[in-house]
């Protein structure tokens, strides 16, 4: 993450050339969901500043529908703006840590701040909502200062998890291949319909990745 990117997403909202009357991508879906949207730039006590994009309804009769279209209608552009990058996982998850009214979540906290928390999936067409969590992986740093990251592991408990827990794993990373990332670091993206099923899941990886740093002796973990 840094500011120059966060900037220029800010700018894709908010840029006007949008027909009829060059619009900005907030007003548009303002229009299409009966909402006001606006960007406001909140101080950070980390080293980037952080823009939030609030939603308020016209009506408050049909404020819920509202306000989820919009916020759906955000997080579909955000998928196009990445290219449905390997990351989409985490931008999914992370959107819904930041709102507790549309997105339930575990009361189990997990090593690291894993949570399950209910989300729509975007590796899916159907966009249907299910729970899901992220976890990070580990990862040792070569002569190059570059962080390698470990995860194969993981690859073995897919059949556990399908089979315990009705949940599903995705490893993704440039490591991994299937799912490659330009952006953020790689990571583990458990998905299954019950939180509870997550929440299993969740501690089965755990607890694989903890044997694995205690065989491997090289890599090293660096949590939320």
């Amino acid at each position: 993450y840094d500011n120059m990117a966060k900037d220029h997403i800010i700018y894709q909202f908010t840029k006007k050339n949008y027909p009829p009357e060059n619009m900005n991508l907030l007003t548009v879906i303002g229009q299409k969901t009966n909402c006001f949207l606006r960007t406001e730039n909140c101080e950070s006590s980390r080293i980037f500043d952080r823009t939030n994009i609030f939603i308020e309804s016209k009506n408050m009769t049909n404020a819920p529908t509202n306000v989820r279209e919009a916020k759906e209608q955000i997080e579909d552009f955000l998928l196009k703006y990445i290219q449905h990058d390997g990351c989409q996982g985490r931008l999914f998850y992370d959107i819904a840590r930041c709102d507790e009214v549309f997105h339930p979540r575990s009361n189990v906290r997990h090593f690291a701040g894993s949570i399950a928390i209910m989300q729509r999936n975007p590796f899916s067409g159907r966009r249907e909502f299910g729970w899901m969590s992220v976890v990070e992986l580990p990862f040792e740093v070569d002569l190059n200062s570059r962080r390698l990251y470990h995860g194969h592991s993981l690859i073995d408990l897919q059949s556990r998890l399908r089979s315990e827990f009705s949940c599903f794993i995705k490893l993704c990373g440039n490591e991994f291949k299937r799912y490659p990332i330009k952006y953020g670091y790689p990571y583990a993206w458990i998905w299954g319909k019950q939180s509870q099923d997550v929440d299993r899941a969740i501690e089965v990886i755990l607890a694989a990745l903890k044997q694995h740093r205690r065989e491997c002796r090289r890599c090293q973990f660096e949590g939320r």
